[in-house]
This record gives structure tokens, C-alpha cells and sequence, in this order.
């Protein structure tokens, strides 16, 4: 499932947001992205239109629920009905969102193979 996931999280790279970074753990996501001062050029338009951060939640959710649950063969809800969202201010949350450690998940965040962070980034590791 954190395949699914996480191919539908880099498919709206640059479509939806500049993803920054993630970290998917077994019961939930950490996403990190950039969306409130950038635009992007829908394939299907080539007019600039900018997407809220609700209705890219909402498309990623329903995505990535209805492919999971072909998957695992089932149709009961993947996901929460709720997301929360916030601002990040400095380093020190990134760290703390984008770092597996902090949920018991490895030693080191490069052992936990669902955390992702973008070489474009140029913050440092968690």
C-alpha cells in the first residue's frame, strides 16, 4: 500500500504541489510540500491555476483509497475523513514531522524505507 501511496504522492509533483518531503508510517502520512506561493500549468488547460491545499488532499485521498482498496480487495473506507495541516516555521518541526524515529520506526530515518525527501531540498536530513 505504501507503494500506491507513494507513486501517487511523486504523480502530483509539479502538477499539485512541489513536494518537499514524506514520511508514510503504518497509520499515518507525513507530507511535506510547498503550494501557496507557486502555480502550475495543468496539462489539460495550459492556463495557470492554482489548487488548494483541500481539494489536492482530497484527490490524493480518493486516489490512492480507491487503489488500495482494489488491492486488498475490499471497499470500506482507507482513509479518515479528516486531514490536518499546518505551517511549518523552522527547522526544528521539519525535522520532527519528516523523521520515522520519533514513531519508533528505526535507529537512523534512512532505515525506514517510506521517507522521502527531495534533492531539490536544501534542508538537512532529519
Amino acid at each position: 500500500m505504501a507503494h500506491i501511496v507513494a507513486d501517487e504522492i511523486h504523480r502530483l509533483d509539479g502538477q499539485r504541489y512541489l513536494l518537499i518531503a514524506y514520511c508514510l508510517m503504518p497509520n499515518y502520512i507525513h507530507l511535506v510540500s510547498e503550494t501557496t506561493e507557486h502555480s502550475f500549468k495543468p496539462a489539460h488547460t495550459g492556463v495557470t491555476a492554482k489548487y488548494s491545499l483541500t481539494d489536492t488532499l482530497k484527490r490524493l485521498k480518493g486516489r490512492t483509497a480507491r487503489l488500495c482498496n482494489q488491492a486488498l480487495g475490499r471497499s470500506d473506507s482507507f482513509w479518515q475523513a479528516e486531514s490536518y495541516d499546518r505551517v511549518l516555521r523552522n527547522q526544528q518541526e521539519y525535522e520532527q514531522i519528516v523523521n520515522p524515529i520519533k514513531a519508533g520506526l528505526g535507529e537512523r530515518w534512512e532505515d525506514w524505507p517510506h521517507t522521502y525527501l527531495a534533492t531539490r531540498n536544501e534542508s538537512p536530513s532529519p
